[in-house]
């Protein structure tokens, strides 16, 4: 991808701006699952232009990190399909 360089950096001053102004006082953590390394890590390189407050609430695992995610969450309450010990038909009853 070829992006051009003033473009980048008026969309990240943007993405900053709404980040800062909004989600550390609105949102808790979000959690991102099975994500590809490579999206991880262009979020570590455009996470040096968020508030640290904001960056933080961010948690970015790919598909072998289920020992970081069971720090955050029960095993109880992820979906088989992401590892965790959640069948379809116990998320379904409730």
């Amino acid at each position: 991808l070829l992006f051009k360089t003033g473009e980048v950096k008026n969309c990240v001053t943007a993405m900053t701006k709404v980040f800062g102004d909004h989600y550390p006082e609105t949102k808790g953590k979000t959690i991102f699952v099975n994500f590809p390394s490579a999206f991880s890590k262009l979020f570590q390189a455009f996470s040096v232009f968020l508030p640290a407050r904001t960056s933080q609430k961010f948690l970015i695992f790919g598909q072998s990190d289920q020992a970081l995610l069971f720090k955050h969450l029960q095993p109880e309450a992820v979906p088989e399909a992401l590892g965790g010990m959640l069948r379809q038909a116990d998320a379904a009853a409730g």
